[in-house]
């Protein structure tokens, strides 16, 4: 993604299989051939507000794109999506300020039948694990950005933001808490800015952003 301020707007890159993906807060994301949806979308934000809603924009997408498949895919905060407690789906907003370009990496468990014994900050399922079925990569893929346009004009639209922002919080999966560093917090709201406002455990409220620069 380094060649993003070269794309035009709206590029998406998709690859079968990536060896060193980059995960939120510097975690790494690795996939084998074949198995998952993994996508880029390249995007000219107008400002640092713009960027900070295509996280939202572009997770609300994906759960959309899964329920249609039968799936009840939640959102946890700041960008993963999950299945009864597990992640089936991340997304992870870049931003350079110097070439105004934000890319919206999401990446989706599809093929995987099962997972390796290995340490998870949450446990990983897959789209055919929870359809018991096999799925279409493409057909996915089609549907999520199908879903980040139809919801991209609604965001634009007037009073669209708020619009998004009420569908992302009743799509938000309660029951799991958010973390940044090393810190959990109950997820509270989200701000106009796209910011999340959290619960620490002493009971005092935070603002946390989820974009990386």
């Amino acid at each position: 993604m380094q060649q993003a301020g070269a794309a035009p707007n709206g590029a998406v890159v998709t690859a079968r299989h990536q060896s060193k993906g980059k995960g939120s807060r510097g975690r790494s994301w690795t996939s084998d051939a074949g198995d998952s949806l993994l996508m880029s979308v390249i995007i000219r934000p107008s400002d640092f507000i713009d960027v900070m809603q295509l996280g939202f924009l572009a997770s609300l997408a994906v759960v959309q794109a899964l329920v249609a498949h039968g799936i009840d895919a939640k959102v946890k905060w700041p960008n993963d999506v999950l299945v009864d407690r597990r992640k089936i789906a991340g997304v992870l907003v870049d931003y350079w300020i110097d070439g105004a370009s934000a890319v919206v990496g999401i990446g989706v468990n599809v093929k995987q039948k099962s997972f390796s014994t290995g340490s998870f900050r949450t446990p990983p399922t897959s789209v055919d694990i929870v359809l018991g079925s096999d799925a279409s990569i493409d057909r996915i893929f089609s549907d999520i950005l199908a879903c980040m346009s139809h919801l991209d004009t609604l965001r634009r639209s007037e009073n669209g933001w708020t619009h998004l922002r009420h569908m992302w919080l009743d799509s938000v999966d309660h029951s799991v808490a958010v973390e940044s560093g090393h810190e959990l917090a109950k997820f509270v709201d989200v701000n106009e800015d796209g910011s999340a406002l959290v619960r620490m455990d002493d009971g005092t409220l935070r603002t946390w952003t989820s974009v990386s620069r």
